[in-house]
């Protein structure tokens, strides 16, 4: 009997637009410890409703994401990219 292989095709990661420049929005494990070592709690005690902690796990995805795709990441603190993204562009993503 012939084993059957699944194909899976490859989904682009979601991406968000700030300043113009797009960043791929890939949830690492790295992320993770990124929105510790700032928080010093698990990103699973995440509410919906807190933006400040939202913000925090955006741009821990976003540094680590750059970083594993060998790219400079520009924000070197939550507030720096805060103050260039706008509620339009946070709309646009979806952190699940």
């Amino acid at each position: 009997m012939d084993k059957k292989t699944t194909k899976s095709t490859p989904t682009a990661p979601e991406e968000i637009t700030i300043q113009g420049q797009r960043y791929p929005v890939i949830i690492t494990m790295g992320a993770f410890l990124e929105y510790h070592r700032i928080t010093g709690r698990e990103a699973t005690d995440i509410t919906s409703d807190n933006l400040s902690d939202t913000l925090v796990l955006l741009h821990a995805i976003l540094k680590s994401g750059q970083r594993r795709g060998g790219y400079t990441y520009p924000y070197e603190t939550v507030d720096d990219l805060a103050c260039d993204l706008t509620p339009d562009e946070m709309a646009t993503i979806h952190l699940a």
